[in-house]
């Protein structure tokens, strides 16, 4: 056919040299020419060399050019030579066809031959991609993202992962071709990026490209135009590893296959990016920066978010995901408190009903998996690709199954049974009917349900469940769309037993899509206990079901009351002894349906409770983890948590009341902890009323192994051990042991290296870390080793490009990563405080997800931020500017275009760091000024904001008026805190001048100006700063602006 030679010839080509048919770049009066003469050869059954040439350019142009998106089809295409579709016909010249022009006919991850998607992928990208550029990029990346995540991510993890992905564009785009053209992309792009030296800045990740592989672009798997390059391809390189925004559900569950391989167990997957909407704490102020904690010891920070609510940020793990033990139907809740104070807690996910209430359906996190090691929940029809489903239902369940089924033996799942089931139909367990299709050609969407309303407080399940009143407000998501409104299909059942139990269904032609669980007692309801005298408690509770029993109950007595006639009951209980803990037992005895909840002794007195629910009788040693499950419980006319350094006669209190989570706790009792060393001790009680309660020493380990050689007597009971070669941190090794471990056994090298071994033993907690060599080590002390570790910063500090301080901090982050986040062991972090300098280029160094742990320097450390001396920040901003300039110069970036991108980089950084402490923006904005770059960060709303503060005196009056109309009082022990050079705003009382005076103490220290305080006055200054953060954030810096003109 003349038409193939003449686009050869244009091409300068006798014949196909292999390349994309995209790179033929087809005209428009070639793709008309070529489709009138197609119509004629094809009705007329011509299947000649150049007819089949002729038909697969043709087609892929036409993919590019016309495709409306859904699923491919060949109607698509014979609609276009305006002839009736032949399937057998079309495969038959596109398989010829390819292998003219030299082309690969392309496989799926299962090795399926796929024509139509080869016909797509040869076209290009489509211009419906284009027209829609900026969700298709946000899919893109999201993507990369979690193949980055992943690590070395299998094809088929792509492929479901691009799958999930999707979702999240126009339905135009929900079809199998498009979901494996983004995986095929992101695959690629993967690779380019993993191609990359680890020193090269992401902004000179194209220019790198260029420079060492000059083909790149050609061989991406797509014909990217100019304008598709830009809006997807360069965002996709510059874009820092990791870094998707994360609007999907802030909890995945899943079942894992037990370690022994012969059941399953639950893990809810908590996302440390997720979006925390505003309606989970509808009276907290959206400007307040937050911290979270879990119930098994995880902290988060929330920031607020551009989108509204709160971003999470893990501020003790670089990874995507924070996993935790937890069937399914067990919530997720998190306890809110900014700087102490609790503010109520975020159900992060409800939950859905036990298998005894209502059976589920599972299938593979990867479609082809014949062994499968994780599953996630199934929505909607039942619909997956995966080879088989996994149904979880009660222990005693009689599964009966409908159609063509083939049903397995049942193993141990959470809280009940899982079968594996493969083909079409359904399966029957009493009155409920799942269905499902092993094997199809589509997936079902992920559906989710949202629930926000009214929780009732101070009383709580014992496995945490929260207990809404009222009627809460349920919305429904898919994919990773926002929750909206759900207008039809909410289907609600009581919960056998449990009262108040609901089971909420979502469902969509007799389809199960979602399903939550949740436990609602009346609106109008209000439980009071009040302590009248010590060991006797007084219950008031309103807004009863008239007739429904409640029992009171604690130290083995208990009391019954019924409600009146007006939904009210009074009762009180006199027990013997002190309890920590009162439960309260309400029962319907009409339906006999029960609910268990506790709730703290309501003392006059603080008092402190151990997990056991016992109340601290004497002084306790315990580690930092240790605190997991203790809690603090003070009245509601308040108290405070006294801190004292051991050794120390300086106690400050934290003003708090009601129920304190000590977990809640632990950044502040880190902070204060490292201003101790590694060794020291913090201790910890509650006071109120006058009376003080015993305390907890708080430490960084519980016990020291006293053995020297290389096996170590380690007690009875199991012993988890973690070791990391100091010199490569990611040589990590893991053992359990009991009674005692061979060092000499357990870490054989190749080589003579240095390791440090922590451990958590069962019975006696945190162990002591330890370096141990199959060598002899030279003895030294701390001290020397802390001088050595200080100079080799600072010689690093003037040698850019250098590894130091990515080895420094991937040790670091081994360290934190299985030693429960505490870094404060390594004499390098120890350090850290006498070459501040170098504290802050581990902070600006930091990837964008791990800008929070960075953070945290500061409870490991013997430092916090805001003393840190300005000289320290301008030295490692100008450090970290020539460093960035000598990669962008390897990568092949010089002059003007360079110095463009340093900055950017570190405009992006400040501004990162400034959304999690606002207090620091004048240390970044006079260390920009002395690396001679402009003062500004890059929020994440796309703006330039300046780190420079307007009118910083009339800034400081305005502010210090607000923080007197909300005084109360003072932290107890703070004593007198004074400025030197600055001055206090406005005529105010002098009960408050101790509070004005803290952050212009800091601002005096940091300038320069006054030398730097002891580690009491330190204590000191954090105190006063937890008394109103709101005052002391926004009064730094426009005290350091003023101090930094007083300074020479």
């Amino acid at each position: 056919m003349q038409l193939v030679r003449d686009v050869l010839a244009r091409c300068g080509l006798e014949a196909p040299d292999g390349r994309p048919l995209y790179a033929y770049d087809l005209s428009d009066e070639e793709y008309t020419k070529l489709g009138q003469v197609l119509r004629f050869r094809v009705a007329s059954g011509q299947k000649l060399s150049f007819t089949c040439q002729a038909f697969t350019i043709w087609s892929a142009e036409r993919m590019r050019r016309e495709f409306p998106g859904g699923q491919l089809t060949w109607e698509f295409l014979f609609e276009g030579l305006a002839l009736p579709s032949d399937r057998a016909t079309a495969v038959e010249l596109t398989e010829l066809g390819l292998k003219l022009w030299r082309r690969p006919l392309r496989l799926s991850s299962n090795g399926d031959r796929r024509f139509l998607y080869s016909l797509l992928v040869e076209g290009g990208l489509p211009d419906l991609v284009i027209q829609n550029a900026n969700r298709y990029r946000n899919a893109l990346l999201s993507l990369i993202a979690e193949i980055e995540m992943a690590g070395s991510a299998s094809p088929q993890f792509a492929d479901a992962a691009a799958q999930r992905a999707i979702h999240s564009l126009p339905e135009a785009f929900h079809s199998d071709d498009i979901a494996m053209m983004l995986s095929e992309l992101a695959q690629a792009i993967d690779r380019l990026k993993q191609s990359i030296p680890a020193q090269i800045p992401s902004l000179a990740a194209e220019a790198w490209l260029d420079s060492n592989l000059k083909n790149w672009r050609q061989e991406l798997p797509l014909r990217l135009s100019s304008t598709a390059f830009e809006s997807l391809i360069r965002p996709a390189l510059t874009a820092e590893k990791a870094q998707s925004t994360n609007n999907a559900a802030p909890v995945r569950r899943e079942l894992r296959r037990r370690a022994d391989g012969l059941g399953w167990i639950g893990i809810a997957a908590i996302a440390t990016d997720a979006l925390i909407a505003k309606q989970s704490l509808p009276s907290v102020e959206p400007s307040l920066r937050l911290r979270l904690a879990a119930s098994s010891g995880a902290t988060f920070l929330a920031v607020p978010d551009a989108l509204g609510g709160w971003r999470l940020r893990s501020t003790f793990s670089t990874e995507a995901d924070i996993f935790v033990p937890v069937a399914p139907h067990e919530p997720i809740v998190l306890a809110a408190y900014a700087d102490g104070r609790a503010l109520g807690d975020v159900v992060l996910d409800a939950g859905v009903p036990a298998p005894d209430e209502a059976p589920s359906l599972w299938r593979p996190t990867e479609f082809d998996s014949q062994v499968p090691d994780a599953l996630v929940s199934l929505s909607g029809g039942g619909r997956t690709k995966a080879p088989e489903v996994f149904l979880l239902a009660a222990r005693n369940a009689t599964p009966t199954v409908l159609g063509e089924v083939t049903m397995s033996e049942p193993v141990e799942g959470p809280g009940g049974l899982v079968w594996a089931l493969r083909g079409s139909g359904a399966v029957q367990i009493g009155s409920q009917r799942l269905k499902f299709e092993t094997g199809s050609d589509a997936e079902e969407a992920p559906h989710r349900l949202v629930v926000f309303g009214d929780l009732l407080h101070g009383f709580s399940l014992r496995n945490g469940a929260p207990v809404w009143l009222g009627s809460p407000e349920i919305l429904g998501a898919i994919g990773e769309r926002s929750p909206t409104q759900i207008r039809r299909g909410l289907k609600y059942r009581d919960l056998p037993r449990l009262l108040g139990g609901v089971a909420v269904d979502w469902t969509e032609d007799e389809a199960v899509l979602a399903r939550l669980r949740l436990i609602v007692l009346p609106k109008s309801l209000k439980l009071k206990l009040m302590e009248r005298v010590a060991g006797e408690v007084k219950l008031e509770a309103e807004g009863l079901v008239i007739g429904w029993h409640i029992v009171l109950s604690a130290n083995g007595q208990q009391v019954l009351g019924v409600a009146d006639s007006s939904g009210r009951l009074a009762a009180s209980l006199k027990v013997k002894g002190l309890p920590g803990v009162i439960e309260l037992r309400i029962l319907d005895p009409k339906t006999g349906r029960l609910i268990e909840l506790d709730a703290p002794w309501p003392s006059h007195t603080g008092m402190l409770i151990d997990p056991q629910g016992q109340r601290l009788s004497q002084n306790l040693p315990l580690s930092l983890p240790g605190l997991l499950g203790w809690r603090g419980q003070l009245p509601q006319h308040g108290g405070a948590v006294l801190l004292q350094r051991a050794g120390s006669g300086v106690a400050v209190g934290f003003k708090t009341a009601g129920d304190v989570r000590l977990a809640s706790l632990r950044p502040l009792l880190a902070q204060v902890l490292s201003l101790c060393g590694a060794d020291g001790r913090v201790h910890v009680r509650l006071t109120a009323g006058g009376t003080e309660t015993p305390r907890i020493e708080v430490g960084r380990y519980d016990w020291t192994c006293e053995d020297t050689k290389a096996v170590r007597h380690l007690g009875a009971g199991r012993t988890s051990l973690f070791a990391v070669r100091l010199d490569e941190p990611s040589n990590t090794k893991t053992r359990e042991t009991h009674s005692s471990v061979d060092l000499s056994e357990w870490l054989q090298d190749d080589r003579p290296s240095v390791w440090l071994v922590q451990g958590r033993s069962e019975i006696r907690g945190i162990m002591r870390p330890f370096v141990w060599s199959s060598q002899p080590l030279q003895l030294t002390n701390r001290e020397d080793r802390i001088n050595q570790y200080s100079a080799e910063s600072k010689r690093s500090l003037t040698a850019p490009t250098t590894n130091y301080w990515r080895s420094q901090w991937d040790l670091i982050k081994a360290i934190r990563r299985e030693g429960r986040g505490d870094a404060g062991s390594l004499d390098q972090v120890q350090a850290l405080a006498t070459v501040p300098a170098a504290a802050v280029a581990h902070l600006l160094l930091a990837n964008r997800n791990e800008r929070s742990v960075a953070l945290d320097l500061e409870t490991e450390a013997p430092l916090w931020w805001p003393l840190v001396p300005c000289s320290a920040w301008a030295e490692a901003v100008i450090f970290v500017k020539e460093d960035l300039l000598a990669r962008l110069e390897v990568a092949g970036l010089t002059g003007d275009p360079a110095f463009e991108a340093a900055e950017k980089a570190l405009r992006r950084t400040a501004g990162e760091i400034v959304a999690l402490r606002p207090e620091l923006l004048t240390h970044l904005g006079q260390a920009f000024r002395a690396a001679s770059l402009s003062p500004l960060a890059h929020s994440d709303a796309g703006a330039d904001f300046p780190l420079a503060v307007a009118g910083p005196q009339n800034r400081l009056e305005r502010f210090a008026q607000d923080a007197a109309r909300r005084f109360e009082d003072l932290p107890q022990g703070v004593g007198q805190v004074q400025s030197v050079r600055l001055s206090p705003p406005g005529r105010l009382s002098d009960e408050i001048q101790p509070l004005l005076h803290a952050p212009l103490v800091v601002a005096e220290v940091a300038s320069g100006l006054r030398p730097q305080p002891t580690s009491d006055e330190v204590l000191r200054l954090i105190a006063l700063r937890w008394a109103d953060p709101q005052w002391f954030d926004n009064a730094l810096p426009a005290a350091l602006s003023i101090a930094l003109e007083m300074t020479p």
